[in-house]
């Protein structure tokens, strides 16, 4: 079991014999420590010619292992454990390699497995029985056990049968030491296993018909028809007949060489099958969008030629390397995709792919300090300081407060240091949330599979990194939210106006979509909804769909710092330069500033004469930071360019220049594809906002802060927004008269079934009256309190009585309703004569409604329009006002901000005096207003949640999200 036992026993025996047989990773949840580079370096370590690894049932490690024991040089050594059976099967070459792929995915896909006997008497595979009390490699040393023992537990698996005790015994190498080693050098001495690695790639048949002589005819054909109707649509692509037939004929001259035609063809009939059932494609993603083949397919929908966007960033004809088509579909359809693959290419050629999930750091010292009983408020206070995306070690390196609590405390450090054993670790498998595959013959002949989450799927053993290599074609299928958000808003368009919105006809150059992105109207529009987005786009002004392409690539951590330069340029306050003139053609458009990984390609081509195949090597080799490749790279490009009658000095300098923006450039093809996608929902957004801002409402059902948010929005585009009605609303939001209604399920209180039953019972007849709701209420058993928040939300305004009478009625109605609702069968009935008259309600005045909004909807819909108390400051009141989001800037000066009054909490002080702590809001940010009790006591009676407030003090030093109140002014 312990791999310092091994050293002792090859000691005591021959050197050259590996006992370590029974070597099993941690990918065999909780039953071991051992990763593979573990397993790796301790026969490396000991001079061993193989390495060892047995699994348990599946093979999840086994492929990995095997490339890392052919990448050192060692023998590798497999075997698969079948629990049910209590025997281990060793491969003894690729044979047997493959029929333990069948066994294991015979276990973990059919109930029964008797077809697995057929394999016991097998000439390509070796049978180890009664094992159960040979040693075990579990850990890297003995300091380890404790950690392993925990690690059981932690699994609910049972402790390793040979124990700590037993295995330092010395009686248990006498008795075992040299018989198991004799038996494990013969297996050993058995196995040849010969990997075939760098496979040529098979990919599935693609059925044509039989007028075509082969696939490539078949695409060929494709293409033309498609180009051909092309040219009837875009006077540019006319215009240019002779640059598209030449570059289609070019990369159908590539495709063709890779043989990659099947490939295009499959992804080319899924779309065609999704855009057919109405699923919403994405227009593309990644470097796809740089083929015309793909284009003309309707696979991406970029023109790459008007747009220029280039096939080698996609395929590169000199590096053979597999074409990667990610497809984004309307998330909520993705499984019927997944269905028509598995159809078409038979159930046994498709297959789900597995992912693992390990133990990150939180979770790893949590799981251990329960096990040391150390109690979960002691174990949060020590968590909640740690950041999961790096490991414990680093955290005790660069985190002073968790270094601190881990010295300060034994039982700290002790689980501190088992922790840290764990932590990597592999727990549990899952799915991969897009990723498929489809194979020429069944999968199980090429890897393990097993059952999926969805029993109608298989998944495979192995994880995505080791598919392809495995002769799988993975296929990509991200649900992207945003594209179910767009078929809403066209949908909801369609049923208000009547009107059949085509994305692919709208103007790209409306300025008044434009307008909305410099007024940093961006909420729900995709790419562009942060703060930091809508205040960079107020700056850039945008003008053209180019600009919304610029700031997608620009906005991201490496190339932010040329945001400035670029506002600056596009609005004339810098000047633009070049390095030479020569450069000008390709940076224009980008003011002269590369912003994109193509504009790299293109100077390599333009400056030193670089294929654009070859350009791309040395983009990817600037990226990947490839110091060989690049020195021989940056050697051909000065040449090229000295022979391109460019000085050294000036080819120098180039080839600096793109060195420096290569390593954060941006894919332009992939930056284009997703603009598309924000421009249809700014368009959509700027002409139907009323239908947009529904949607969005809906989307963020239960996220109070957005919800808020699109209120707002609605707000300054005008739309009003009502309460719900409980005899026309259901779930969700909806437009009726061209007001946005409140979703029930925006109330407190109410889950999806209440309200399913409450609008079940509608469907009998629309509620009459107050007292006529409360009684049919008794039917499907409301609560009190679910009435109440019912009533504080407003859905039941429409009965015309103030929310207090109906409050304040409540309590006399409920007992009334039980006295006239009989139970009538499995039903109820209503019988009214029972009692001689109805309960008179007596009325109250409108009051408190504020508070019962904060109450039941957990925001204020009446009171909290921020606008209307905005267009109310004076001139006078408006000057030096700071947002909110600009606080964060600010220390040790005074500051003025105006807000809503969002929430008032009262203290007293040690002194017994009264405080009180407000929450503000203005339109994207809230802060905390502090005001001490000589301030309060002047202001109590004025403060009230919904109005607003002008408030002067400074920041808290201490808290920066906290305001120290000096004055406050009530906008009433």
């Amino acid at each position: 079991m312990l791999f310092y036992l091994l050293s002792i026993i090859n000691k005591m025996i021959k050197s050259d014999l590996n006992i370590n047989l029974i070597t099993k990773s941690s990918f065999n949840f909780f039953t071991s420590l051992l990763k593979l580079e573990d397993i790796i370096n301790f026969a490396l370590d000991n001079n061993y010619q193989n390495a060892c690894l047995v699994e348990k049932d599946t093979m999840y490690l086994i492929y990995p292992f095997i490339k890392a024991c052919a990448k050192n040089n060692l023998k590798a050594i497999i075997g698969l454990e079948i629990s049910a059976l209590n025997i281990i099967l060793f491969a003894k070459n690729l044979n047997g390699y493959y029929k333990l792929v069948k066994i294991s995915s015979i276990i973990n896909t059919e109930e029964n497995n008797k077809e697995i006997d057929i394999y016991l008497n097998d000439d390509d595979l070796i049978v180890l029985n009664n094992y159960q009390n040979f040693p075990q490699h579990l850990v890297v040393n003995e300091k380890q056990f404790e950690a392993l023992k925990i690690f059981n537990e932690i699994g609910n698996k049972k402790s390793p049968i040979i124990q700590e005790k037993l295995l330092k015994n010395s009686k248990f190498i006498e008795k075992y030491g040299n018989d198991i080693a004799e038996k494990y050098q013969k297996i050993i001495e058995q196995i040849n296993l010969q990997f075939e690695f760098n496979k040529k790639f098979k990919l599935p048949s693609f059925s044509i018909d039989s007028k075509f002589k082969d696939q490539d005819q078949y695409l060929y054909f494709l293409l033309n028809e498609s180009l051909k109707k092309y040219f009837k649509k875009s006077k540019y692509a006319l215009l240019n007949q002779k640059k598209y037939q030449k570059r289609l004929d070019y990369e159908f001259s590539v495709i063709k060489k890779m043989k990659f035609t099947n490939y295009f063809l499959i992804v080319f009939d899924l779309i065609r099958y999704a855009r057919n059932k109405e699923i919403y494609v994405g227009p593309g993603r990644g470097s796809a969008a740089g083929s015309i083949v793909a284009f003309l397919l309707n696979i991406t929908l970029a023109d790459p030629i008007k747009l220029n966007l280039y096939f080698e960033r996609f395929l590169n004809p000199d590096r053979i390397s597999f074409p990667d088509i990610d497809i984004d579909i309307e998330d909520e359809r993705r499984e019927e995709l997944f269905l028509y693959l598995r159809n078409k290419y038979h159930k046994d050629h498709f297959a789900q792919i597995i992912t693992f999930q390990s133990l990150k750091a939180k979770m790893s010292l949590k799981d251990v300090f329960r096990f040391l009983k150390i109690s979960p408020s002691e174990a949060n206070r020590v968590t909640k300081i740690l950041d999961d995306r790096i490991s414990l070690q680093e955290s005790y390196k660069k985190n002073k407060n968790f270094k601190y609590l881990i010295e300060e405390n034994i039982n700290f450090a002790k689980g501190y240091q088992i922790a840290k054993e764990i932590e990597g670790l592999p727990r549990q498998f899952s799915t991969h949330a897009a990723g498929i595959v489809i194979s020429y013959q069944k999968i199980d002949n090429l890897v393990p599979i097993q059952k999926g989450y969805s029993n109608q799927y298989n998944q495979t053993q192995y994880s995505m990194n080791y598919l392809e290599e495995n002769q799988l074609l993975k296929i990509d299928l991200l649900g992207l939210r945003n594209l179910t958000f767009l078929k809403k808003i066209i949908n909801l368009i369609k049923n208000t106006e009547n009107k059949e919105i085509n994305l692919q006809k709208i103007d790209y150059k409306d300025q008044k979509v434009f307008k909305l992105l410099m007024q940093g109207k961006t909420l729900g529009i995709f790419q562009l909804e942060s703060p930091g987005m809508s205040d960079v786009l107020m700056k850039i002004k945008p003008t053209e769909f180019e600009d919304i392409v610029a700031t997608i690539s620009l906005f991201r951590p490496g190339p932010i710092k040329q945001i400035d330069h670029y506002i600056k340029r596009k609005n004339q306050q810098e000047k633009i330069s070049y390095l030479i003139p020569q450069l000008e053609p390709i940076l224009k458009k980008t003011y002269g500033i590369i912003i994109y990984q193509e504009q790299i390609m293109e100077i390599a081509q333009k400056i030193s004469k670089f294929t654009l195949a070859k350009a791309d090597l040395l983009r990817k080799a600037i990226s990947k930071k490839n110091s060989e490749e690049l020195n021989l790279l940056k050697h051909d490009f000065i040449d090229g360019a000295i022979n391109n009658n460019y000085s050294k000095e000036i080819a120098i300098k180039i080839y600096d220049l793109i060195f420096e923006f290569a390593l954060y450039g941006f894919n332009r093809s992939h930056a284009v594809s997703y603009s598309f996608i924000t421009y249809w929902l700014a368009y959509l957004k700027t002409y139907y906002p009323q239908e947009f801002i529904v949607c969005l409402l809906n989307q963020s059902i239960g996220n109070d802060n957005k919800t808020i948010q699109y209120i707002e929005e609605a707000q300054y585009f005008k739309i009003k927004v009502k309460y719900p009605d409980i005899n026309a609303t259901n779930y969700n939001y909806f437009l009726k008269d061209d007001q946005i209604f409140l979703a029930l399920e925006v109330i407190n209180g109410l889950g999806k079934q209440t309200i399913n039953e409450l609008t079940k019972e509608r469907n009998n007849g629309k509620y009459l009256d107050f007292i006529d709701f409360v009684v049919r209420m008794q039917k499907i058993k409301l609560s009190i309190k679910q009435l109440e928040f019912l009533i504080k939300g407003g859905a039941l305004d429409s009965f015309l009585l103030t929310r207090n009478t109906m409050l304040n009625n409540l309590k006399i109605i409920s007992e009334y309703a039980k006295l006239v609702l009989l139970k009538d069968g499995d039903n109820y009935k209503i019988d009214y004569s029972i009692v001689d008259e109805k309960p008179k309600l007596k009325e109250y005045e409108k009051d408190n409604y504020q508070q019962f909004e904060k109450e039941a909807l957990g925001f204020l819909l009446e009171a909290n329009d921020f606008i209307k108390y905005q267009n109310k400051l004076s001139k006078k009141q408006s000057k030096d006002l700071l947002l909110i989001k600009e606080l964060n800037l600010i220390q040790d000066q005074d500051i003025k901000v105006f807000g809503i009054i969002n929430s008032i909490r009262k203290i007293k002080t040690k002194n017994n005096q009264e405080m009180a702590f407000l929450e503000i809001k203005d339109q994207s940010e809230k802060i905390s207003i502090t005001i001490w009790p000589r301030k309060y006591q002047e202001l109590e009676q004025k403060l009230k949640i919904g109005i607003g407030i002008i408030i002067r003090g400074k920041i808290d030093l201490r808290r920066n999200k906290t305001i120290i109140l000096d004055q406050a002014e009530i906008i009433v």
